[in-house]
This record gives C-alpha cells, sequence and structure tokens, in this order.
C-alpha cells in the first residue's frame, strides 16, 4: 500500500534528514468558475490563494489543480493521493480519478468536448517518496514552466517538479535580485493539450506544487519593515 506524503515531513527530509510518510486520506475539489484575461493575473491570484491558505490545508496535500477551458475555470482541486488520473468521465472526485465533465461550462465549445472525449483513459499524475511529480499522457501536450516549454508526445512520461532541483536552486538565488513572485512561479506547471497560447487552449490544467511554495516561503520569507518608534520629550 502507497502512503500519502506529509508536506511537512518532506521539508524536513530535503533540510535535514529523512522522515516516514503518514497514511492516505480524502481530496478536496470545488466547482469555482471565474475568468482571466491575464496569465500573469492568473498566476499571481491561484499562487496568493494558495499562500493564504497553505497553513489552513492539511499536512498530507501537496498539489493544487486548476482545471480551465481558454480563460475560464472549471474546477479545482487539491492532491492528496501519490496516484491521480484525470479524464473526461462524468465520475466524482474520489482522490483516485477526476472527471472533467462532472463540472459543466456554459462556454464550453466542439473543441473542449472533443479533446474531452479524447482523454481516453486519462492523464496520469503521481507522485514519489521524495515528492518529484510525474506526468503520462495519452495525447500530446504542451508542458511550460517559467521561460521554458516542451512538447511531450503520446505515452512518454515526463518529470513535472524535482524537488532536489527545486531546492538547490532557491539556495543559490538571491531574493534581492529575484523577486519571490518570480521564484513563486517555478512552483507552477502548465499543461495545455494544444499549442495555443494557454488562455486561448480549449482545455488546459495548472498544477501548483504546494511544497515547492512552502520551501519558498521558508527560504526567502516575506522580509517585514520594522519600524522605529522614537518619543521625543522636551525638557
Amino acid at each position: 500500500i502507497k502512503m500519502a506524503l506529509s508536506r511537512s515531513m518532506l521539508i524536513e527530509r530535503l533540510l535535514h534528514e529523512n522522515n516516514e510518510d503518514k497514511c492516505d486520506s480524502r481530496p478536496s475539489t470545488s466547482h469555482a468558475a471565474a475568468v482571466w484575461d491575464d496569465i500573469e493575473a492568473f498566476a499571481r491570484d491561484n499562487l496568493q490563494e494558495v499562500e493564504q491558505k497553505l497553513h489552513q490545508l492539511d499536512n498530507l496535500i501537496w498539489g493544487k489543480c486548476i482545471v480551465m477551458e481558454r480563460n475560464t475555470r472549471t474546477a479545482k482541486a487539491y492532491f492528496r493521493s501519490n496516484s491521480l488520473r484525470i479524464d473526461g468521465s462524468k465520475e466524482d472526485f474520489d482522490g483516485a480519478r477526476f472527471g472533467l465533465r462532472r463540472y459543466g461550462n456554459q462556454r464550453r465549445d466542439e473543441t473542449s468536448e472533443r479533446i474531452l472525449n479524447g482523454l481516453g483513459e486519462g492523464l496520469i499524475l503521481r507522485v514519489d517518496s521524495t515528492g518529484d511529480v510525474y506526468l503520462r499522457c495519452p495525447c500530446t501536450v504542451w508542458i511550460s514552466r517559467g521561460m521554458k516549454s516542451e512538447m511531450v508526445e503520446r505515452g512518454r512520461e515526463v518529470k513535472l517538479f524535482d524537488l532536489r532541483s527545486f531546492k538547490s536552486s532557491l539556495l543559490n538565488r538571491d531574493s534581492d535580485e529575484d523577486p519571490r513572485r518570480n521564484l513563486l512561479s517555478e512552483s507552477i506547471v502548465y499543461i495545455k493539450l494544444s499549442p495555443a497560447p494557454a488562455l486561448s487552449c480549449p482545455l488546459w490544467f495548472c498544477l501548483i506544487h504546494l511544497i515547492t511554495v512552502e520551501l519558498t516561503t521558508m527560504l526567502h520569507p516575506i522580509e517585514k519593515k520594522l519600524s522605529t518608534l522614537f518619543i521625543v520629550t522636551q525638557i
């Protein structure tokens, strides 16, 4: 039986020594329509939401997925499971399967319908015991993170996140030169089912790795400016 990840344990393992994982529990999901006309605003809003809620989230939750059809959000979910299938079915989200047709979209067009039909057995997301995340797709996808983008052919498995490389990158960067927003943007991966720009893509996903967000906030915290109060007395 595979054990679920614990954010705090993985972070401690990355920063210090190894720790054991904890057991699994059910995920959470919601359907909340929202529209964006700017990809930077999309990233900023969703990262800000994760940062604000991070301390409230179950320690077993490792990721957040936002499902988009062009510029409209159709669903979002938090992931606990080590392995997850995202397909075009109407199945309820049970932690192991995420059926996208369960979430309606009044703006859904024929192209989006065709892509949903073509998902077949679905995209497979898995996270290993070190927190690294992998993706296998039944169709060609385009993956973007930061300034990097690549086409991943059908059936190929690709690593989306490498936590040790991510930590090493954070330690070698100066937060004075790299604003936290730029550092946090590397916690996001865009998975598109067409080569079109994200907000024009008929179906795409945004995956946020919560452990990388938490690592960034720990290694590059927001510096609060302290104001000193001087009391002047007249003699």
